[in-house]
């Protein structure tokens, strides 16, 4: 979770309720931060971050693929405080398998048997989302489900906004750790493996909330698994829509 607007604000606004709401239904709640950033260092990291989406992300990539290489083997430091995990990595997009990867491995074997991996911007249904979890516990396989992507290309995977692993799928990631490509964003990284592994994607309702006016849109709120609220790139006002959303859900569930 990056520390700054309009993150801070959903976290601290919004997550009192959700994370009681989410307890209520046999749910723990946990952020997944990298280390504290200087004003400077933000933004020389979200400088290096913009070339992703330019035509020169593949000379980011490469540069990724060799600079990131030891987190092949190397297991960065993870400490909790309180409901936060915080792993000694850069809090930028380019070290988030890495993080994202670090704090599974954790809850895994702290004993979880299921987890779920969303945004901060999201709200999950936890009616449907106990339903969910009741069946990656009680699969014998791998599982891997949440929001499906597929791409142009054939290539499909788990949208990072809402994925769902058991724990073996969790140990399959730990154990294939090597072969994983950190240079990727996690959704993408982590499905080229499953996809290696021709682990079956389990598809569940999700759909994406850019303003207030499409919440009325949504047919059967009670049947979608998971909201993301985001409402662009600028001047986000995710934590309205959140808000409103909630107010909403809490009616149908």
């Amino acid at each position: 979770m990056a520390e700054e607007p309009p993150f801070d604000q959903i976290y601290a606004e919004a997550y009192p309720e959700l994370i009681k709401l989410y307890e209520n239904y046999g749910f723990q709640t946990f952020f997944v931060s990298g280390r504290p950033q200087t004003k400077y260092g933000r933004r020389l990291r979200r400088s290096l971050e913009e070339i992703r989406w330019s035509k020169f992300h593949i000379f980011l990539r490469i540069y990724d693929l060799f600079v990131l290489a030891h987190y092949k083997f190397l297991r960065p430091q993870l400490k909790t405080q309180g409901h936060t995990l915080r792993v000694n990595v850069p809090e930028d997009l380019r070290h988030l398998s890495i993080k994202i990867l670090s704090s599974v491995s954790y809850l895994e074997e702290q004993g979880f048997n299921t987890i779920v991996r969303t945004t901060i911007s999201s709200i999950l249904n936890p009616k449907l989302l106990r339903v969910v979890a009741r069946i990656s516990n009680n699969s014998d396989e791998i599982f891997y489900g949440g929001r499906r992507i597929d791409q142009a290309d054939g290539f499909s995977f788990v949208s990072g906004s809402f994925t769902v692993w058991n724990s073996k799928a969790v140990r399959m990631l730990k154990e294939n750790r090597s072969s994983l490509d950190f240079s990727l964003i996690d959704d993408v990284c982590f499905g080229r493996l499953f996809r290696k592994e021709e682990v079956k994607i389990q598809d569940f309702p999700s759909v994406n909330l850019s303003s207030l006016s499409e919440i009325s849109t949504v047919n059967n709120l009670s049947e979608i698994v998971h909201f993301r609220c985001r409402t662009g790139t600028r001047d986000r006002n995710d934590l309205e829509v959140m808000n409103s959303l909630l107010n909403s859900l809490k009616k149908v569930m």
